[in-house]
């Protein structure tokens, strides 16, 4: 019974997502969760990423062929095993929100964790402690919204720039950082309220 609500569980997860095994803990223990997970690697259902780490496959037919895991959830995935709280460097965030179409090889993050790095299909994660709270006390899209606007740049935000990062963030994100982040610098600020104009307007 216990195997068949965690099948269920997994099965209704979207393909490509990735969990731990504490995701399931409301429904036993940990050792049984364990051997069930294990027993659902064998059958194929799932595959192991890292330690405690999960993905239900995501097929392409278009490629034919399995596709690698989504290293922005990976990253979130990691830190939530090992309760840290985490943010993304710029470099993380513009890309996140298309500000840049190229893939960085190393994802970095300040992290409330220990220095740790991880190499994932030739991706790197690497994880650096920070002592500084200020950017941890808001919510996690917030986070990656201040980072990816203030690494890219006052200087380099045209037309252009400022319709794509609108139509890659949502009304709920920027709603959230008008409340949460007042206190960074002024043209980020003033930035976002541009961005929640351009969403209204179309």
């Amino acid at each position: 019974m216990l195997s068949k609500e965690v099948e269920f569980r997994i099965n209704n997860l979207s393909d490509g997502s990735i969990f731990i095994l504490n995701d399931f803990i409301d429904l036993t223990n940990y050792e049984n969760i364990k051997k069930i997970i294990q027993r659902l690697i064998n059958k194929g259902v799932i595959i192991k990423i890292l330690d405690g780490i999960y993905m239900k496959p995501k097929y392409s037919s278009l490629l034919n062929e399995y596709l690698p895991c989504n290293v922005f959830e990976l990253s979130e995935c990691i830190a939530r095993k090992f309760g840290w709280d985490i943010v993304p460097t710029g470099e993380v965030a513009i890309n996140y929100f298309g500000l840049s179409t190229q893939l960085p090889q190393t994802y970095t993050y300040s992290s409330t964790g220990p220095y740790k790095k991880y190499n994932i299909d030739g991706k790197i994660i690497n994880f650096k402690h920070s002592s500084t709270k200020k950017m941890f006390n808001m919510d996690k899209m917030v986070q990656y919204l201040i980072q990816a606007i203030n690494y890219y740049g006052k200087d380099n935000f045209d037309d252009k720039s400022k319709r794509i990062l609108a139509n890659n963030v949502s009304n709920k994100i920027i709603d959230d950082a008008l409340i949460q982040a007042k206190s960074v610098d002024k043209w980020i600020y003033e930035l976002i309220k541009e961005l929640k104009e351009l969403k209204h307007n179309d």
